[in-house]
């Protein structure tokens, strides 16, 4: 039971500042995880840019923006120089901002 209750309390330190910028990230989602065409990647971050526009410090838009621009990478969709230091930098902000939530 003290596990449910610990889990749930960091739980809620988690929310976003924006409910709107939550329900970018939310549609984002199954673009995230099919690791799919260079459209459905662009729809991801489309999606993830409107949340991080709503709310810059929210950890989980930065955190799935930075996999986005590191999955063009490693798909070869794009050269590195062109976009691991903004994911590097949105990592790194996601981890800042919540450190227990990798």
């Amino acid at each position: 039971m003290a596990r449910i209750l610990c889990y749930d309390q960091r739980f809620q330190g988690r929310s976003p500042g924006n409910l709107d910028a939550w329900g970018f990230v939310m549609k984002a989602m199954p673009y995230v995880w099919t690791w799919g065409s260079a459209a459905e990647i662009d729809a991801a971050e489309g999606l993830l840019k409107q949340a991080t526009d709503l709310d810059p410090d929210y950890p989980r838009a930065n955190c799935l923006l930075a996999l986005m621009l590191t999955t063009r990478v490693l798909l070869g969709l794009d050269a590195q120089a062109t976009h691991l230091p903004a994911a590097l930098e949105m990592a790194e902000r996601a981890i800042r901002r919540e450190p227990e939530d990798p």
